[in-house]
């Protein structure tokens, strides 16, 4: 079982420091969580446009100062303990001359113990997607190609625009953790029923 992690939202404060960053712009009073639609400027009332948030995106030290979100690191380390295939599968804002680097500088910042070889940089993360793979994120989107391509995707987060999402969802890495040895124990349990059934028609 391969476990992909989003890092924008999901490992980081991303979404967080974007409105912070707005808000003190435009004298506003936004917040993540009330947000309708997964892109910003999309929701109603938002005074910028998508070429504000790109710009903000391509500034250097963004994405290296990123606060990470609670219990990341420490899920993230405890998998890899217990020997599971973790991968990093990230958008790169192509716009910016920095954000693929200040991403890696982030991952041996705050992940020394992943092996960069698994660090993913792609849009297309449903290209990634097989049996038996796991993506946790934020992005709606890319958890229904996952699903569609025959992985297993999990919603991350208490933000309104996943609450249409009809898949696994969870609000936390503790819940994560839990889900991960859910479907392991039912995977291991189908494998077994499937095995009995060919053994009793082998006798039979």
């Amino acid at each position: 079982m391969k476990i992909y992690f989003d890092m924008d939202d999901v490992g980081n404060e991303l979404n967080k420091y974007l409105y912070e960053v707005y808000n003190k712009d435009f004298n506003d009073n936004r917040c993540g969580r009330d947000s309708d639609c997964f892109y910003i400027e999309h929701n109603p009332g938002i005074k910028a446009s998508a070429e504000y948030f790109i710009e903000i995106l391509a500034t250097e030290g963004v994405f290296i100062n990123l606060k990470p979100n609670q219990g990341y690191i420490d899920i993230i380390e405890k998998l890899i303990d217990e020997n599971y295939d973790v991968r990093i599968l990230t958008y790169p804002q192509w716009k910016s001359k920095y954000c693929m680097n200040e991403k890696v500088e982030w991952i041996r910042r705050h992940l020394p113990f992943v092996n960069l070889d698994n660090l993913i940089f792609t849009r297309l993360k449903e290209e990634v997607a097989a049996e038996n793979r796991i993506l946790i994120d934020d992005n709606p989107s890319h958890l229904k190609k996952w699903e569609e391509n025959g992985g297993i995707g999990v919603a991350y987060g208490k933000n309104k625009y996943t609450d249409n999402w009809n898949g696994y969802r969870v609000n936390n890495f503790e819940e994560f953790y839990q889900l991960i040895k859910q479907l392991e124990k039912d995977k291991n349990a189908f494998q077994l029923i499937k095995q009995l059934e060919k053994d009793n028609n082998t006798l039979g």
